[in-house]
């Protein structure tokens, strides 16, 4: 066996230990073991089987794994969380990266079934007919965009100003603006009548319906009905890579012209970081209508174009989702 052999032979047992080490860790944050295991207070495997209601077998296996790879720390009282193992709990301190923890698990099932979702007009989510995006948005996207709030208060968004949100979902990343912000004016658009339904019920639950208002809306052919400077501001969080790469320095225009104040979008660039490539692939087998992450040179054409057309703009990006895209702000002057 040769050199280049022996070295490629390596990085791919690398490859696969490294791939059943996050299937193994996926496994347990699906289960529900990081919610029932504390930094502070000790279980034993006995306790955490009983409520889960799991083999305590399976469990003592799977706690061997979490303490061989420092997710867990045993003591003779029982099992408690590291300070790394926090972060794969729902109470975790770095939302955005929880948010992509959770994703996993939808990435692996779109996987599993990957003989049927490379093929056209299919995708996990058509396989499981819309039953993905019920639970998607707040296990991932609202925990992607809970650490956004700090960086939208930090742009002179006034307490009574109005917002309108393009590809709202079920709203909830409003209802995380109003929690901030109260007495701000909010409304979502979606193309999805179920998720709007969803979000509608949960706003007239928790008696804020009079501060959201959420509507049926496509970006595509419905913001033209909105007059210049509509909103005081417009969020769009991740929602470029489902629109047509042709049209998205369109979409910017129409999110600038309707914002009086101005515009935050996410863009998830590939070249950015080296998990980008990956996420990018397992999208569009998860989604229908995903059109791909930017391009860095689409990301520059974009702005380049702002510059030029709307010199009344400023253009400032924040890294996010652990460097693998920005926040944009464009704030009119």
């Amino acid at each position: 066996m040769d050199e280049k052999t022996r070295k490629e032979m390596g990085e791919i047992a690398g490859l696969v230990s490294t791939t059943w080490k996050g299937l193994a860790l996926t496994a347990g944050v699906t289960a529900g073991f990081f919610e029932k295991l504390s930094p502070t207070e000790p279980r034993t495997a006995k306790q955490i089987s009983d409520l889960l209601n799991f083999d305590i077998k399976k469990v003592e296996m799977w706690l061997y794994f979490a303490v061989s790879n420092s997710f867990v720390e045993q003591t003779p009282d029982g099992y408690t969380l590291t300070s790394l193992g926090s972060f794969f709990a729902s109470s975790s301190p770095v939302k955005d990266l929880f948010g992509m923890i959770q994703i996993t698990s939808y990435y692996m099932n779109a996987a599993l079934n990957s003989s049927e979702t490379f093929k056209e007009k299919l995708s996990l989510e058509a396989l499981t007919e819309g039953k993905v995006s019920r639970n998607y948005q707040p296990k991932v996207s609202d925990n992607l965009s809970a650490s956004l709030i700090d960086n939208l208060k930090q742009n002179d968004l006034g307490e009574t100003d109005t917002l309108m949100d393009i590809g709202t979902g079920n709203g909830s990343f409003l209802r995380i603006i109003h929690n901030a912000m109260p007495k701000m004016s909010l409304t979502g658009i979606d193309t999805n009548l179920f998720s709007i339904e969803l979000g509608r019920k949960e706003n007239n639950r928790l008696g804020i319906s009079d501060k959201i208002q959420l509507l049926i809306g496509d970006a595509r052919e419905d913001l033209g009905d909105y007059k210049d400077g509509s909103f005081d501001w417009i969020t769009c969080i991740n929602v470029f890579h489902f629109y047509p790469v042709d049209e998205r320095e369109q979409l910017v225009r129409e999110l600038i012209r309707i914002a009086k104040k101005g515009v935050f979008t996410t863009e998830a660039i590939l070249e950015m970081a080296p998990m980008m490539s990956s996420a990018n692939s397992l999208m569009a087998i998860l989604w229908n209508d995903f059109s791909g992450f930017f391009r860095q040179a689409e990301v520059d054409e974009i702005d380049k174009m702002v510059t030029k057309n709307f010199s009344n703009c400023k253009i400032t990006k924040t890294p996010i989702v652990q460097g693998g895209g920005h926040l944009v702000a464009i704030l009119k002057k």
